[in-house]
């Protein structure tokens, strides 16, 4: 298992901190701190997110595609994974909350699957299922709103991961 070193989270922490708080626009910022990285896997995430954000996805969904680079081949770090998908399960949140904001609820269910996922990785399945029912309830809401146009693999997703975790379960 690939690990990050402390001191360089909390350098590009304090790094990034300090420069949203200078009101730097979040590309010049991404771009500024992946060419100053030593860390070269570190740098490999850096690179994920700021490509993310080129694409036009909003940082929330770029965190939550960080979360899935550690539990890729690379990664097997699911604790930081957990971490990075709650982070952007907040986010999504406080958009959903926001009538003033048109907000994909698909992702949100997304980032409760892949957090899902990752507990499941690290055998809390009661976690696991947990999130996987947000997901599912979601999913299910979306399913059932004759205005959206809704690709039901994720949902049967959702429910085969459920399914996989009560199994284990026993």
């Amino acid at each position: 298992m690939a690990k990050i070193k402390l001191d360089t989270i909390v350098t590009f922490t304090t790094q990034f901190s300090s420069m949203i708080n200078a009101n730097i626009p979040l590309m010049k910022i991404l771009i500024n701190l992946e060419k100053d990285v030593l860390d070269i896997k570190f740098a490999k995430i850096l690179a994920n997110i700021r490509s993310d954000v080129e694409k036009g996805y909003d940082f929330a969904n770029s965190l939550n595609n960080r979360a899935n680079i550690y539990q890729g081949q690379d990664f097997q770090n699911f604790n930081q994974a957990i971490k990075d998908y709650s982070k952007a399960i907040k986010m999504y949140e406080k958009l959903d909350n926001n009538p003033n904001i048109h907000f994909d609820r698909n992702d949100l269910a997304g980032a409760f699957m892949n957090r899902g996922n990752a507990y499941q990785g690290l055998r809390e399945l009661n976690k696991a299922i947990e999130d996987y029912n947000k997901a599912i309830k979601i999913q299910e809401i979306l399913d059932n709103d004759p205005n959206i146009n809704f690709d039901r693999n994720n949902l049967a997703l959702a429910f085969m991961n459920r399914g996989a975790a009560y199994q284990v379960l026993g």
